[in-house]
């Protein structure tokens, strides 16, 4: 069982790079995850890469992959590093944010991901 310093900072980490997959896309994951796992073996790679492919709105896969990258950071103490930055990260998962404009014209804040409608007639 892995050390809970080590695990907690592990679990940090793997929430960053899944809050990523959702934001930035699987190669920004698959790029972290092959730097992580850079000296470990192809198995132990595999395995990180398989627990990301498994889709990330899911809590086992997060404890998953938790567990493999503290495991990794046991193992290569160099990997703990890069583990406490990416916990420390603040992911690219955009604010949700609520805005209303009173003013003429269009006003737009922040990313918009979906759809979005614009009524000129003043209904809401």
């Amino acid at each position: 069982m892995p050390d809970p310093e080590v695990l907690a900072i592990a679990t940090g980490a793997a929430a960053t790079i899944l809050a990523d997959t959702v934001r930035l896309g699987w190669g920004r994951a698959r790029t972290i995850v092959d730097r992580l796992f850079r000296h470990g073996t192809e198995d132990e790679r595999d395995a990180a890469v398989g627990a990301l492919s498994r889709g990330v709105a899911d809590d086992h896969l997060r404890i998953a992959l938790a567990s493999l990258l503290a495991a990794q950071a046991e193992r290569r103490p160099e990997v703990l590093a890069e583990l406490r930055s990416l916990a420390a990260t603040r992911s690219a998962v955009p604010a949700v944010q609520v805005q209303r404009n009173e003013g003429a014209g269009t006003f737009i804040a922040g990313d918009v991901i979906g759809g979005l409608t614009i009524n000129h007639d003043g209904s809401r």
